[in-house]
Order: structure tokens, then sequence, then C-alpha cells
């Protein structure tokens, strides 16, 4: 009787992005070497050791010179790919031991080449903060020539998505950002640079709901509050009803309205607006709920005496499909960073 075939478990490419990243780089490759099959290193022109450095760990390095666009860089990276998946992390993520190798028996046994698959990016607290980001991003992908990115900065692979009629999905296992970028002025350099970018793209490409919600996020960085607050609000008639980017342009008016309490009824409007929108998001499936992501769902911010924080949140993002609510007393001076934090928390954009 002949011996069953053995069948070859896919080859997994983890492909990053980086730039004078030597002391950020060791971490995403120690996550690396215990994903992937190849490593990719798509250098922008860095001056330090990061090459080097990628080179020793065992990456392939492709060094580019930066032409203003992350969605070239990324290009460029997926171009010297060969495994049939791509895991994209940059420089300074990371992934658990545990949870890196339960991605690697997913990629091995359970990937379905027709779709891509979100994971949840969870950036540290900034110092005037008591909570972190975290967002969904479009990170495992199928090799295929149809999937390409698109954009100069918040590059996105969603058109190609739609082109080739590809559903996203999440996935349980979080990558974890450096505390590097939430300190204040990398959060300012970035965001002049974003700024830049969204210049050149929008001369390029035309204002669109994407770009001005980019826009208003970088201006809240750098203080330009009422910038800010015009771009969210052009943002909303831009975007779709219950959309996540119209989500992100409510999110992004909150945080603006936080800066002063004399924008209290304000906020209360915008939040009433904003909850009519919270709904599960279409076109992706999560692995913890029957209806769709629980995130950006059912939030009340309430504001009197020690101005308690009030929202109704799932347990843990994703995970479950029940409500908790959870109240939490912050002083009056704590109250800006605090609420400020929470709507940061739970942001969600398949891109």
């Amino acid at each position: 009787m002949p011996a069953p075939t053995k069948v070859a478990r896919p080859r997994l490419t983890v492909a990053i992005l980086a730039r004078d990243a030597e002391h950020l780089l060791i971490d995403t490759l120690d996550t690396a070497a215990q994903l992937a099959d190849e490593v990719i290193v798509c250098d922008t022109g860095s001056t330090d050791g990061t090459c080097e450095l990628a080179r020793q760990h065992g990456a392939k390095v492709i060094e580019r010179a930066w032409n203003n666009s992350f969605a070239e860089a990324r290009n460029a990276a997926w171009e010297a790919a060969t495994g049939e998946w791509i895991l994209w992390l940059d420089a300074g993520e990371r992934i658990a031991a545990s949870d890196a190798r339960a991605l690697r028996s997913f990629v091995d046994s359970q990937a379905d080449p027709s779709r891509a698959y979100l994971m949840l990016v969870v950036v540290p607290p900034a110092p005037d903060t008591i909570l972190g980001e975290q967002a969904a991003r479009i990170r495992l992908v199928p090799n295929r020539s149809d999937l390409r990115y698109a954009g100069r900065v918040r590059e996105t692979l969603k058109p190609a998505l739609a082109r080739a009629g590809m559903a996203s999905e999440g996935l349980p296992w979080p990558i974890a950002r450096s505390a590097v970028d939430s300190q204040p002025e990398i959060r300012f350099s970035k965001a002049v640079r974003n700024l830049k970018l969204l210049e050149l793209e929008g001369r390029q490409a035309g204002q669109t709901a994407e770009l001005l919600v980019a826009k208003g996020e970088a201006l809240m960085v750098t203080g330009d509050l009422a910038g800010a607050n015009a771009c969210f609000r052009l943002a909303l008639h831009g975007s779709g009803h219950g959309s996540s980017l119209q989500r992100e342009a409510y999110y992004g008016l909150l945080a603006v309205l936080d800066t002063s309490l004399d924008h209290r009824p304000q906020q209360v409007g915008v939040s009433v607006r904003w909850a009519a929108t919270c709904r599960p998001m279409g076109g992706s499936t999560w692995p913890h709920g029957p209806t769709g992501p629980h995130l950006n769902t059912g939030r009340s911010i309430q504001k009197s005496g020690t101005f308690p924080i009030s929202l109704r949140l799932p347990p843990h993002a994703w995970r479950s499909p029940s409500n908790c609510r959870t109240t939490m007393k912050v002083p009056n001076e704590r109250w800006k960073r605090a609420s400020r934090g929470f709507r940061r928390q739970f942001a969600c954009d398949a891109s």
C-alpha cells in the first residue's frame, strides 16, 4: 500500500518596512523568525545599521529610495515575496510567541486564499492618556498578483480587494507596536510627514473622505484644532452611513471637541449621531461573535460631577457579542485625557 502523500505547508513571507529603525527592528525580526519561511525588509533610505542588522538575521533586504509613497514601498517588497502568504509588519511591531505559533498553525491549515485577514494593531498609551490605541488592519494576505496597495499615506488594499471580490475576516492574535510610537515628538514628526504626503495625494487624486480623516488626525497632533474640526466635518458628509470611515470621522470630531468643556452640548449631539452609526462593519466577519465585529458599538459618554465615563463596550473588543457596561470615576482635570484614550482604543478600519 503506497504511503500517503505529505502535503507541503504553504510558505509564509513576513514583509517589513523600515527606515533608520536599527533600535526597533530586532523585536520584529525575532517575531518573524518564529513564523516565516522568508523575511523581506524594504528599507527606504536608512543611514544607520538597519540593513546590516536585517541581513545578519537572514532577511532579504530591498533598498529603495523613498518616493513619498508608502504604497510604492510596500508594493516593492511585495514584488520580491515568494511565499503563498504575506504577513505585513512595521519595524518595532511584535507578536507574542504563543500567538505567533497559533498564527503559523492557522496559515498552515485554515487560511482561505479567497480572503484577507485583519489583525488588531495595539499602540501603548501616550504620556497624556490612560489607554492606548488599537485598530484592526489588514495584515495577512494571499500573495496574488491582483492585490497591491494604493495611496501615498494610509495605504490601503480596499480597492484591490473590491476588484478581486475578496472579503476580509478578523483574527484574534494582536500585533503590539513599540512604545516609541506614543512619544509626542515621534507622533508630531509623523504628522508633519503625513500632511506633506496628503497634500501630494490630494493634488493627484482629489480630496476624498479618507484623506480628510487622515488630514484631520495629523492636524490634531500638530495642534491645528480648527483645521482638524473642518476636515472631520467634511469627511462625515463624504463617507457612507455606518461605515468604519464615518465612525473614524465622528471619533476624530469628538476628540477635537474634548479640548474644551465649552463644547459639551456639541459633544452630546455628535455622540448621539455617532451611536446611530454603530453597527457591525459590512464585508468583514470576525471569529468571536456571529454578528460581526463588536468595535465602536453603542458607547455613551456622560459628564457631570466627577465626570463618570459610561461606556457600553464588549468585554474584550471583538471577543464577545454581549455588551457590558463600564463606569469609571475620573477627576475633572483628567477628563479630556481619559475620554480621548477610550475613543482611540476602539477604532476599526479594514485597510
